[in-house]
C-alpha cells in the first residue's frame, strides 16, 4: 500500500456526532474520516470544473460558453442540464419557457419535456 500523508481535521463535537449518526443510519460501515475525505475530493473536483468555466477570472455567460469552440451556436440547444435527483440530462431548450406557454418565466424540473411527445 502506498503511503499517503494525512493531516487531521477537527470538527466541533456536535457536528461530528451528527455525521456519525447519519452514517450509522444511512451508510453503515462507512467511517466518518473516509466519508469526509471523499466529500472533500468531490467538492474540489466540482470547484475545479466551476473555475474552468471562467475565462481570465470572469464568469462566462451561457452564450460565451457555447461559442467558445464553435461560433454561432444556439446556447439553448448546446447546453444540457441535470437537475438534482434526476438521472437524465435534458437540453436547456426543453426547460425554456416560451411566450405561448405563459406562466412563470422559468420552467421547473417537473415540467420538463422528456422528448417522448
Amino acid at each position: 500500500m502506498e503511503y499517503i500523508p494525512t493531516k487531521p481535521v477537527n470538527l466541533p463535537l456536535a457536528e461530528f456526532m451528527a455525521l456519525e449518526f447519519y452514517l450509522m443510519d444511512n451508510r453503515p460501515g462507512v467511517k466518518p474520516e473516509l466519508f469526509v475525505t471523499e466529500l472533500v475530493k468531490r467538492w474540489l473536483a466540482v470547484e475545479n470544473e466551476r473555475l474552468a468555466l471562467r475565462r481570465d477570472g470572469a464568469a462566462l455567460t451561457p452564450s460565451q460558453f457555447a461559442n467558445q469552440r464553435a461560433k454561432g451556436r444556439n446556447v439553448w440547444r448546446f447546453v444540457w442540464l441535470r437537475f438534482p435527483g434526476n438521472e437524465r440530462w435534458v437540453r436547456a431548450d426543453d426547460c425554456r419557457v416560451r411566450p405561448h406557454r405563459g406562466g412563470d418565466r422559468h420552467a421547473s424540473p417537473d415540467h420538463i419535456r422528456t422528448g417522448s411527445g
